[in-house]
């Protein structure tokens, strides 16, 4: 019978995951739970971020939403194409990331700001 080779976990010791948490670790309680080939961040039990396929992308909120458009970040897009898309969480900049205190800032912001919503199309019949 055939083995399935181990897949490192994302959370582990060396890896992008754990540099992640170690960077936010000032924050306080902040925790890492690994969910479908990633990992959730949380902070006081609130999701505020995911780590998907070595990026890291934070909740976004219309307030905080054009900081990372100005730099060119990416909605968190696991599908593919735009009907993958989930314009609730976007990609953090590298730059932010190597830098604990903005790293901070910016998952502060994600955490305490609510997710967008979409907007609800709301549709009118035509009597006949």
């Amino acid at each position: 019978m055939a083995r399935r080779a181990a897949r490192p976990s994302i959370l582990a010791e060396g890896s992008f995951g754990a540099f992640v948490l170690d960077q936010l670790s000032e924050l306080g309680d902040v925790v890492a739970r690994p969910m479908f080939g990633g990992a959730g961040y949380y902070l006081d039990g609130e999701f505020f971020g995911l780590l998907y396929e070595e990026r890291l992308y934070f909740r976004v909120s219309p307030e905080t939403i054009g900081e990372y458009k100005s730099r060119k970040m990416k909605p968190f897009a696991p599908f593919g194409g735009k009907r993958g898309e989930s314009r609730g969480y976007y990609e953090v900049p590298v730059e932010i990331i190597e830098s604990p205190g903005d790293l901070i800032k910016w998952a502060r912001a994600a955490q305490r700001t609510p997710p967008l919503t979409r907007k609800r199309v709301t549709r009118t019949r035509v009597k006949r």
